[in-house]
């Protein structure tokens, strides 16, 4: 009985605006609809069944990019049993990202898949990689279980965290302060050469042969400075455990700069996790494995038209409203945000606009039931 943009916006307001659903139940109480979470649930699960073969899709294009970023958040669900019984703690929202730059359209198109996972384990985080055969580069933040990928790009961010952290408690630490602000310049050598190669005045060759050449002289003389930094700190200080995490991923750190979809941080999946986790705060937990499943599935949704400029709710009305009756998988490709005519909504919320109540009901429509 649901419409698809109603469907639509109870989507968009769980996973875009972070309204949880029984407060969505109790906004619609206001407004006199009576439609219970639980029903909203439904319609969810049912759409998320119905657009099976679009989560098929996403991932199969995300592992056929140019470049993946990796990174995981924690979410509880409840069915899911630890040993003792109670809820297990070992489950993640996985997030990738797959980009890919197109150069007849000066343009990076990406795509993120959320995946619910039970525990980090090597075998699990790299289980997709495996089984889709993805063999070009991978960044992540300093996880250890990635080390075990060929094709490994490890975060700047991550890198000078701690040396940011020992600034928050002792902010005139000179050789911290130095660091950090000798790899803030690679981000600014990174935006300027990117704005350039969207611009058309530089192809990729010379975006990446640029980018590397100006890059390299900061790089040079941050590992430069930590190796004159190494001698004055005890290796179990503070600053002894930051110059060992340099140490630790210093070959994987300057791999980027030979990948055009590559920026200098993992902050793309960063970002993606910060809105989950707002979200998180709100509703706190999933019910079931289903419904972390398809939670996933809509933040896949939402967080791709973020990153493809659109509007998520025009995107997520589009994909429930158009993705049901998709049988190939070329139609299931359409519905991509840069395949996607969001102008067809037009016409169909036209005809909403035109409609007209029926003058003959008295009562409340009242919506029930409850989720499988």
């Amino acid at each position: 009985m649901v419409t698809d943009s109603l469907a639509a916006e109870v989507m968009a307001q769980k996973f875009c605006d972070h309204l949880p659903l029984y407060r969505q139940e109790e906004m619609f109480r206001r407004e006199g609809h009576h439609i219970v979470r639980q029903k909203l649930a439904s319609w969810v699960i049912k759409y998320y069944e119905a657009l099976q073969p679009l989560a098929g899709v996403l991932k199969r294009k995300a592992y056929g990019s140019g470049f993946i970023n990796k990174d995981e958040t924690p979410v509880l669900v409840l069915d899911v049993k630890g040993p003792a019984g109670r809820p297990a703690k070992n489950g993640y929202m996985y997030i990738t990202v797959g980009s890919t730059y197109d150069d007849g359209e000066r343009k990076t198109h990406a795509l993120v898949v959320l995946d619910y996972i039970q525990g980090r384990s090597r075998e699990v985080l790299l289980e997709d990689v495996r089984k889709y055969k993805y063999d070009k580069h991978i960044m992540t933040d300093g996880l250890k279980q990635y080390l075990a990928l060929d094709k490994h790009c490890a975060c700047w961010v991550h890198a000078v965290r701690q040396f940011k952290t020992i600034l928050k408690a002792n902010k005139h630490e000179a050789y911290a302060l130095k660091l950090v602000t000798i790899i803030g310049r690679i981000y600014d050598e990174d935006e300027t050469y990117r704005r350039m190669l969207y611009s058309g005045v530089l192809d990729r060759q010379g975006f990446l042969a640029r980018r590397k050449a100006a890059s390299l002289e900061h790089i040079d003389l941050f590992f430069e400075t930590v190796g004159e930094a190494r001698c004055r700190y005890s290796p179990s200080g503070a600053m002894g455990k930051a110059i060992s995490y340099i140490d630790t991923y210093r070959d994987r750190l300057t791999t980027y700069l030979d990948i055009v979809e590559a920026t200098p941080s993992n902050n793309v999946c960063e970002r993606i996790a910060k809105s989950f986790a707002t979200g998180r705060k709100n509703w706190l937990f999933a019910q079931s494995v289903d419904g972390a499943d398809a939670s996933a599935f809509f933040y896949s949704l939402i967080e791709t038209a973020k990153l493809a400029g659109i509007s998520p709710y025009d995107y997520i009305e589009y994909v429930c409203t158009f993705g049901p009756c998709c049988a190939t998988d070329g139609q299931w490709e359409s519905l991509l945000p840069w395949n996607a005519d969001l102008g067809r909504l037009d016409d169909l919320r036209m005809q909403r606009h035109d409609a007209k109540a029926d003058s003959q009901r008295t009562g409340p429509y009242v919506f029930c039931g409850a989720t499988r």
